[in-house]
């Protein structure tokens, strides 16, 4: 089961991805266990921060790329994705692996993989946010928009989405406090479009999906990190059920 954490920038969804993981791997020990942050080195972000025009592209399909990897089905791949996972060149000549929609394997319902962000928000947020902005001109967004739909096509997936709701304020105190090189060009409006962005992309989202209202500072806070952890854990146990069984999956909350 492939389950994506997503939060746009400063959402703490890195942060909490790891704690998810650690707990997720005592209170479910019945599933083999994958974590796959994004390899910031190999997303180009930094040389993007300093010439934001010339590096949109390929920044936005690295970025994309790692994605597609890490969430593409077991059967779509020798092994599920690890943490080292990278993605290949943007060079390279895109090719979809094959597309795999029949029920869960064997493999498939026993592994949970849980992936910082997607290659959907990827592209449905942050790549047409960087075209509205005008850093993607349109032929660049044509090409990033061509391999997002040879990664959809090819079997790249997402089987549960959780959402970290925080203030935009909160996004913004995170930006500020973690001083990154990258982060640098981010202002107080542009992670407000985002977060407007992520809010209406995700309220429609059909696959199942668990909004989490986050407090401030809730990586500081360990009983909120351990509710935040168990009501997660929670909701991806009642989606694995329903997709082992083949029930409708309403596990909207």
């Amino acid at each position: 089961m492939i389950v994506c954490i997503e939060s746009c920038i400063g959402g703490g969804k890195g942060f909490f991805l790891k704690y998810l993981s650690t707990y997720a791997r005592w209170a479910w020990p019945e599933m083999s266990h994958s974590l796959v942050l994004l390899d910031d080195s190999a997303t180009h972000m930094t040389e993007f921060s300093s010439d934001r025009p010339r590096w949109a592209m390929l920044a936005q399909l690295s970025a994309l790329l790692q994605h597609a990897v890490a969430q593409r089905p077991p059967s779509a791949s020798a092994s599920a994705p690890s943490a080292s996972a990278s993605a290949p060149s943007a060079s390279a000549s895109p090719s979809a692996p094959s597309a795999s929609t029949s029920a869960p394997s064997a493999s498939a319902s026993s592994s949970l993989v849980l992936v910082e962000g997607s290659l959907f928000t990827d592209f449905r947020c942050s790549a047409k946010r960087w075209r509205a902005m005008g850093l993607l001109a349109p032929e660049e967004f044509r090409i990033v928009e061509d391999w997002y739909e040879i990664a959809v096509a090819g079997g790249a997936r997402r089987d549960a989405v959780v959402y970290l709701d925080n203030d935009v304020h909160a996004h913004f105190e995170r930006v500020v406090a973690n001083s990154k090189r990258e982060q640098a060009w981010i202002s107080a409006a542009h992670l407000a479009d985002m977060k407007r962005d992520y809010d209406a992309t995700l309220s429609r989202e059909s696959t199942p999906t668990l909004f989490i209202p986050c407090a401030p500072n809730f990586e500081d806070n360990e009983p909120e990190l351990l509710a935040m952890a168990e009501t997660t854990v929670d909701f991806l146990k009642k989606v694995h059920l329903r997709r082992l069984h083949g029930a409708p999956e309403d596990t909207r909350r």
